[in-house]
């Protein structure tokens, strides 16, 4: 039996000094960067530059609106694409630590930039910031705010989410943002917000049973308010284009020259591709689908490149997806884990979004394929996002 003086003596031991800490640490300090992130994100940018000239030469080389050059969105395109590469590779050896300080500023400039593109944007573009030759899209840095503001909340409080204030704090953050983007007239980016906010909400909170809570109000609210679209604005679909959508949805056919003419056209270059598809600039839908080189591009890879060509596609973000998870479990600090999480789930459910619109498995929301479809804003914020991920897999534990 140990003695009392014993027990004392290992009371009352001092600290571990900073090499002690340091060696008994399970922590590499800096390591290479997920090479499989950051080759599939290359591929699916390359991939997606191919898709966006294969999808648009045809309109652009005929119209004189765009001087009947077939290379317009692909030029436009690769320069967004390079400046991309730039957004990653400075995320990507930029401490990730050092975005503490940037956390809740950067929400709090974006609730700001969401409030001047609702309030002051064009009728219909209200989510968008016109700029000399340049449109910017608030509500895609929103997303990263709001990742990096949950973060730092979890991180700073680590019990917050235990709490009942905690967590209504959280829904506030999610809420607010939301809104604000919503008000500005895009329904597809307030659902992906949501998700995001909720599921890091659901990954740090060790109360369940107050997100099943949550989600049965929410899902039970969703379902009360397209019950009263049909009943009640079944007559006059015309009167607001989200409703159109929501009721284009459920039957397209009945909404054919209007609402539902992009999800038909969707579906029948989805219908086309058949095994291995008509091969790559072979698509027949492609001259009269809308937005075919941005929302709905992917309908145009099923076309061209068949299921298998497409199922390959969705197996490389499942890659991604993947390894985006394993590099929040094994994050040096709670931080990093966050946004490693928050960026995974947030390139993850908008692929899963887009092509559920594609094949009316979701209403038709606007959502376009990460690192596929042609963007600006949407494309750099996703690539500078990627830079995030890889410089959090510099940091993991053994």
């Amino acid at each position: 039996m140990r003695n009392a003086s014993s027990a004392y003596r290992e009371e009352v031991r001092p600290e571990p000094s900073p090499k002690e800490r340091k060696e008994q640490s399970p922590v590499v300090a800096v390591g290479p960067v997920d090479y499989t992130v950051f080759l599939v994100s290359i591929i699916l940018v390359l991939f997606g530059l191919m898709m966006i000239f294969s999808a648009s030469y045809v309109n652009t080389g005929r119209n004189v609106h765009y001087d009947f050059n077939p290379f317009f969105y692909l030029q436009r395109h690769g320069m967004m694409v390079a400046i991309g590469f730039v957004a990653m590779g400075i995320m990507a050896n930029f401490p990730y630590r050092l975005l503490k300080i940037f956390a809740m500023p950067s929400f709090i400039i974006s609730i700001v930039l969401l409030l001047i593109a609702a309030f002051t944007g064009s009728p219909g573009r209200g989510r968008w910031i016109d700029l000399p030759n340049f449109q910017f899209q608030p509500s895609e840095l929103a997303k990263i705010a709001l990742i990096l503001a949950m973060a730092r909340v979890v991180d700073r409080k680590p019990f917050t989410l235990h709490k009942w204030s905690g967590y209504l704090y959280c829904l506030g953050l999610t809420g607010i943002m939301a809104a604000l983007i919503l008000r500005g007239g895009d329904l597809g980016t307030t659902v992906i917000i949501a998700v995001i906010g909720c599921g890091l909400i659901f990954m740090a909170s060790p109360h369940i049973w107050r997100f099943i809570v949550a989600g049965v109000a929410i899902v039970a609210g969703m379902y009360g308010a397209v019950q009263y679209i049909i009943t009640n604005l079944y007559a006059n679909p015309n009167d607001d284009f989200r409703i159109g959508r929501i009721l284009a949805w459920i039957d397209p056919f009945a909404y054919y020259r209007s609402t539902g003419w992009q999800t038909i056209q969707s579906l029948y270059a989805v219908a086309s591709g058949g095994p291995f598809g008509l091969g790559i600039g072979q698509s027949l839908q492609k001259s009269i689908l809308p937005e075919v080189h941005h929302d709905m591009i992917f309908a145009i890879v099923v076309e061209e490149l068949g299921f298998v060509g497409a199922g390959i596609i969705l197996f490389m973000f499942g890659i991604m997806i993947r390894r985006g998870l394993l590099i929040a479990v094994n994050a040096l600090d709670t931080f990093g884990s966050m946004i490693a999480t928050g960026i995974t789930l947030m390139i993850g459910i908008q692929a899963l979004v887009n092509v559920a619109v594609i094949t009316n498995a979701f209403p038709n929301t606007g959502i376009p394929m990460p690192f596929i479809s042609y963007g600006g804003t949407f494309l750099v914020v996703c690539m500078g996002a990627v830079g995030i991920l890889l410089n959090i897999s510099r940091y993991s534990r053994m």
